[in-house]
Parts: structure tokens; sequence; C-alpha cells
């Protein structure tokens, strides 16, 4: 069994701490992390696979991770169906087409489809069309940089549309190129070279005055595509090297390889208790007037997201035969 790289966990458990800071209520706090609070996933993605070129079953072995990923979507998108109870059509054909809305932002009606608390399923099915593209990238892995390319001008044409394509199709190869990103730093042995750190690093505090209106959920890349490509590339890096340096911290070290391991049901499941927590906040303002601070409502939306999340995460893994159905 293939030994897990802890930091790279410990990557994840960073992400899906920016993850939840960006959905409460004063997200404000946390703009900085636009560019890669979603693409660290799949940097850290593609920087787990381990090929040899010449391996002969590279594109099945991508392809079968995909239950993987399906299961647990429509799993928590049930699961969401219930605690909502919302089984109207809009909320039916939301987890079909699987995008917040069917319009950009901006529109007089962006059609809203994710109307249960589930719109960070986006992630799951996206990262199943990554999957998908990425095994492409391997098959043809000696046109390699043409692959790169295409990719990238499909992401540029697509950004275009005038609708939201279903399961993230028109920013999957955008995504899909994070994955090739962590793949070839790993191959080339350049994640902790430190004259790269310091360019992405330099690049990064020059991207922050354009973190603004930057949502790939919705296809939202800011101030432009190429931008977000590169200052979401140097954001991966940073935040890599941070977790390998927090990887020898005796206070860090487990807490966020935990939270990185059970990220995906936190990530899926914040919601929920995120509006849990609002409703404890408004609860409490009659005995004490602080909550009634943004700020104080924020805090307590995060933990209830992060403690729920990971509690329901661990209960889930906990039976054999659960875990088996839903992972």
């Amino acid at each position: 069994m293939k030994k897990r790289l802890e930091f790279i966990d410990i990557a994840k458990g960073i992400g899906i701490l920016f993850v939840l800071l960006n959905h409460v209520e004063s997200y404000q706090w946390v703009t900085f992390s636009s560019f890669f609070v979603i693409p660290i996933f799949f940097f850290c993605s593609g920087y787990t696979f381990s090929f040899n070129q010449e391996e002969k079953f590279r594109f099945i072995t991508v392809v079968k991770r995909l239950p993987k990923l399906l299961k647990p979507y429509f799993f928590f998108s049930v699961l969401l169906l219930l605690i909502f109870n919302d089984f109207s059509l809009r909320a039916i054909s939301g987890i079909v087409y699987s995008r917040y809305c069917f319009f950009p932002i901006g529109t007089d009606d962006i059609y809203r489809l994710f109307i249960v608390g589930n719109f960070p399923l986006w992630f799951l099915t996206c990262m199943s069309l990554c999957y998908l593209l990425y095994a492409v990238y391997l098959r043809f892995f000696k046109y390699k940089y043409i692959v790169l390319v295409v990719y990238f001008l499909a992401s540029v044409a697509m950004s275009h549309l005038p609708i939201l394509l279903p399961w993230s199709i028109d920013t999957a190869p955008l995504l899909t190129i994070f994955m090739i990103l962590g793949y070839e730093i790993k191959v080339r042995n350049l994640l902790t070279e430190k004259w790269l750190v310091l360019i992405c690093a330099i690049i990064y505090v020059f991207a922050l005055r354009f973190t603004e209106g930057v949502n790939i959920s919705v296809r939202e890349y800011g101030n432009s595509l190429s931008l977000f490509l590169v200052a979401g590339f140097a954001g991966c890096m940073i935040l890599t090297n941070l977790a390998l340096l927090l990887e020898k911290s005796k206070v860090c070290r487990i807490p966020l390889v935990l939270l990185g391991r059970h990220s995906l049901t936190i990530f899926c499941m914040e919601i929920p208790f995120i509006v849990l927590g609002k409703d404890i906040a408004h609860r409490m303002v009659a005995f004490y007037p602080i909550f009634e601070h943004t700020s104080v409502v924020s805090i307590l939306q995060f933990m209830c997201a992060l403690i729920g999340g990971f509690v329901l995460s661990w209960l889930l893994n906990k039976n054999r035969m659960v875990k088996q159905i839903v992972f």
C-alpha cells in the first residue's frame, strides 16, 4: 500500500480551513486566498499520482478513481435533500446539472440550481471530469505540451459562453492543468527549489491586488484567466511548502493531517453546519449582544462547520460497510 504523504494531507487541511472561511459571513478576511483555495486540491491530487511513462494501464488506473468522487456526490446530494426537505424540480435538476447556477454571475437572473446547501458539491463532479482529462493527458504523454495548450485554449474559449456548462465542463480543463502542474512538480523534483518558491511568492504578492471577483465554481477568474492560472500555481507552491514546514511541527502536524484526510466530507457538508452556526448566533443574541457582530457569527459558523464536518466524516468512516457505500 502506498504510503500517504503527510505534507499533502496538511496542505489539504489548510485548504479546507480556507474553504470554510470563504463561506462564512465575514469572508472578506480571507480574500487573499481566492487564487489557491480550490486549485490546491487539484494540485495535491496531481502530485500524489505516481506513474512511469512506460506504464500501459495508467489511463485505466485514473478512470478507476471516479467512483471515489461520484459515490459521495450522490450520497451527500440525497442527504442534503433530506436535511433541507426540498424535493422540487429545481433541487433535483441542480443535482443532475451540478452547477450553482445556469447563467453567469452578473446576469439579471442567474437561475440558481444548487438550492439545498449543496453548492460545494460542484467540486466532486468537476474533479471527476478532471480525472478523465488527466487520463487523456497521460494517454498522450508524448504530446503533453500540445494537450496543455489545448486545455488552456479550451478554457479561454469556454470562458465567454453565455451559460455555465453542466459538471463544470467549462472550468475542468483549467483545473486539470493544476493537476498536471502538481504531477510535473513532483517528477521534476521542483517543490522545494528556493528560486522557484521565491518567484512564486513575488508573483502572489503582485496578484493580491486582483483577488476581487475570483470564484472558480461559477467561472469567475477575476482580472484574467491567465492571471488566475499563474497566481493559483504560485499559491499552491507556497502552501505546499508551508505544509512541509508544518510537517515538522509537534503542535500543528496531527490536527492538520486529520483535517486533510477528512476534508472531503467537511467540504461537502459545510453549508448545513454554517446555517446551524448562524441560527445558534441568532438565538444567543437575546442573552449575549456580542452575537450581533458579524465577526462573532462567522467564528461560530466556522467552528460548527469544522467540528460538525469532522465528526460526521469520522462517523461515516468508522463503520466499514457505511464507508464502502459513501466513499
